[in-house]
Parts: structure tokens; C-alpha cells; sequence
């Protein structure tokens, strides 16, 4: 799963600098991280779904997803301007 692509603690939990972490590491990889001028987008879902705990669950995780916004945000980690898929069908994949 997706989840799985991000680094968690020991009990299988992601913490908000292990979310950030994943996020930047996400963008490194596909040569995207001039597009991540903040993590603001990031940091806010990821306080929302964690509800003022400290890690996230993969059931609060797969919540983010349903937000189309997030979602839209996402993709465009993946995506740059020569790729063939664009953000909408990516958005579907997910």
C-alpha cells in the first residue's frame, strides 16, 4: 500500500517529522523538491487527521485521500511537466 512507502516508528504508527520526512523524500525522488516550497499543505492535513496525537494511524491516513484537495496536492509530488499522466488521471489511480 502507500502507506507503506512512508517511514514509520516501531509500532507501525507516522510521526508528524517522519511524515515530513516522507513527504520531502517522495519529492526528492521525483526530482520535485524546488516544487515543494512548503510542507504547509503536508503539515496541516497531517494535524487534522492525527487529531492533537502525536503519529498517525493507516486508517487516518487512508482519511487524507478522501480530501480531493490533499489528494490533488499529492500528485503533483509525482508529477512533473514532461510527464504523459496528468494530475486528474493520477487523482483517479489514487
Amino acid at each position: 500500500t502507500l502507506f507503506s512507502l512512508f517511514d514509520r516508528d516501531s509500532s507501525g504508527l507516522l510521526s508528524e517529522s517522519e511524515w515530513i520526512g516522507s513527504i520531502y523524500k517522495v519529492a526528492e525522488t521525483a526530482n520535485r523538491t524546488k516544487d515543494v516550497r512548503s510542507l504547509e499543505t503536508f503539515t496541516h492535513s497531517y494535524r487534522h487527521m492525527s487529531h492533537d496525537h502525536d503519529s498517525l494511524s493507516l486508517s487516518n491516513f487512508c482519511k487524507l485521500f478522501e480530501d480531493s484537495s490533499f489528494r490533488r496536492h499529492f500528485a503533483s509530488l509525482f508529477l512533473g511537466e514532461s510527464d504523459t499522466i496528468t494530475v486528474m488521471e493520477f487523482i483517479d489511480i489514487l
